[in-house]
């Protein structure tokens, strides 16, 4: 199997220093100019896609290293998210921290990822990609940086909330198509949730695979007017009582990775 190593650079994050760029196959050497570009602008985008869903996952600042091996099937799904040691060069092997293992593995699988160059295939149809990433959160933690803290927080409760949406409706039926779902909610204060409104809309990543799917649209709409969201992250109401928001999902067949089998 081809296998894309991200080289190993370091790429500040609000939670992570993530290492990955200049994207180089085992075949480098016959690659074209042409090729190699491309392996480049997918290495930086694979970085960029994956670093902003891996820095607002945990509200945590944790050290530590762990490497990422993604596959990727010519329909560019994803359809393998493991993690593994990763030690740096005279540095002693220690097991990997389980919360880097569960935040690297969660960003895999809920991240859209750029396509894949068609020429880095493997006849079986598949990509894999090996990224290491170094989680340095003393090195991102600025003492007395009250703003710099207010802003991650937003980010990761903006996230938070995606999650709590997506867990609600999306994932007991995903979608078939890749795009975002809009949701614009009242709720009273007890988290009821009285009127939704949902939009869907393309990804600017992939927006030739989008399908404006009414049918989804209804499904979605439903489930949310049968919502609770008092235990939504960041869930408040204002001085009647009354709680508003817009919530954007991002939704992909393939997000949050093989569901369990039900028991028969």
């Amino acid at each position: 199997m081809s296998v894309i190593h991200a080289g190993l650079t370091k790429v500040a994050a609000m939670t992570a220093l993530l290492a990955l760029a200049g994207c180089q196959s085992q075949t480098a050497v016959k690659s074209t100019p042409e090729q190699i570009k491309k392996l480049e602008a997918f290495s930086i985008g694979f970085r960029v896609a994956l670093v902003s869903n891996a820095r607002v996952i945990s509200s945590e600042l944790l050290d530590g290293n762990v490497k990422l091996r993604v596959k990727i099937n010519r329909r560019n799904e994803v359809t393998f998210c493991e993690t593994e040691p990763y030690v740096l060069p005279g540095s002693p092997a220690v097991p990997v921290d389980p919360r880097l293992s569960a935040i690297a593995k969660e960003a895999c699988w809920n991240t859209l990822f750029p396509l894949v160059p068609t020429d880095v295939f493997d006849p079986d149809g598949t990509a894999e990609i090996v990224a290491p990433l170094i989680f340095s959160g003393e090195s991102e933690a600025v003492e007395g940086d009250e703003e710099l803290t207010r802003r991650r927080m937003i980010r990761v409760t903006r996230y938070a909330q995606s999650r709590f949406f997506w867990e609600q409706t999306l994932r007991s039926q995903p979608a078939a198509s890749i795009g975002y779902a809009d949701f614009q909610y009242v709720a009273n204060a007890q988290g009821q949730v009285q009127g939704c409104l949902v939009n869907l809309r393309a990804s600017q990543q992939r927006p030739e695979a989008f399908k404006l799917d009414a049918d989804l649209q209804a499904r979605l709409i439903a489930q949310c007017k049968q919502m609770n969201l008092k235990q939504l992250p960041g869930f408040s109401v204002d001085p009647q009582g009354v709680a508003t928001g817009r919530v954007r999902v991002e939704y992909m067949p393939w997000k949050g990775g093989p569901q369990p089998l039900m028991p028969q």
